[in-house]
């Protein structure tokens, strides 16, 4: 009897490791960031300019602070705002705004355009340029933002 329980004792520890090595969680992980040897660049800062003559009924704002160390937090540890750093809203390669510091944030004002807009953003401190991971929609009359709450983008070395 005792062996009879041991034998039932193992084949049910085997089944219940079989199943637990059976199960996998379906949820994708995130890609992680790819991690450069240094942020580091020589870009000179860029010279965006938005588009000419502003459509006040289809516009969305962006209140966007960067922190580089979300993304790279060993390279990007020292990561300081600079008043010449500088953001700016694209769809594909048309620019859609521009931002410079203002109280520690970044205003963007992002005239209309259908499907995704994408951020840009030019550190004086890398004299690099860093763009949004992932792009959003543009919602007119939205907001992505407050001043308590600013929007902090996952930033990734641009290529």
């Amino acid at each position: 009897m005792k062996l009879q329980m041991k034998q039932f004792s193992l084949m049910v520890l085997c089944a219940l490791l079989v199943c637990t090595a059976g199960c996998k969680n379906d949820s994708n992980p995130p890609d992680p960031v790819p991690q450069p040897s240094t942020l580091y660049g020589n870009i000179d800062r860029p010279s965006w300019c938005p588009p000419e003559g502003h459509d006040m009924t289809s516009s969305m704002t962006v209140l966007v602070l960067p922190d580089l160390r979300t993304s790279y937090p060993s390279l990007a540890a020292d990561h300081k705002i600079d008043s010449e750093d500088m953001f700016g809203a694209f769809a594909g390669n048309q620019c859609l705004g521009v931002a410079s510091i203002v109280d520690s944030l970044f205003y963007l004002y992002i005239d209309k355009t259908e499907g995704a807009v994408t951020l840009r953003y030019w550190s004086k401190q890398y004299r690099n340029l860093f763009e949004l991971k992932d792009a959003f929609v543009f919602v007119n009359d939205g907001h992505k933002g407050t001043v308590n709450a600013p929007y902090l983008p996952a930033l990734i070395l641009a290529q």
